[in-house]
């Protein structure tokens, strides 16, 4: 996200700041709602999507270990 977010500044401060935030929040709501992305191109994969972006983020889910 830092990458990204440095590029865009070059031209477009706010727009950058928009981006890494959209990004941000998405990929932390994924805490809460982990199965919100479809399912990855790559077996064991998920991908949340970034209609408004031109990103993907691909993420695993990890199996909480028994109590």
């Amino acid at each position: 996200m830092e990458r990204i977010g440095r590029l865009i500044q070059r031209d477009k401060p706010m727009a950058a700041k928009n981006t890494v935030l959209t990004l941000y929040r998405g990929i932390a709501d994924l805490r809460t709602f982990p199965n919100r992305g479809r399912s990855g191109r790559i077996e064991g994969t998920r991908e949340l999507l970034f209609p408004s972006l031109p990103y993907i983020a691909v993420y695993r889910l990890h199996k909480k270990p028994s109590k």
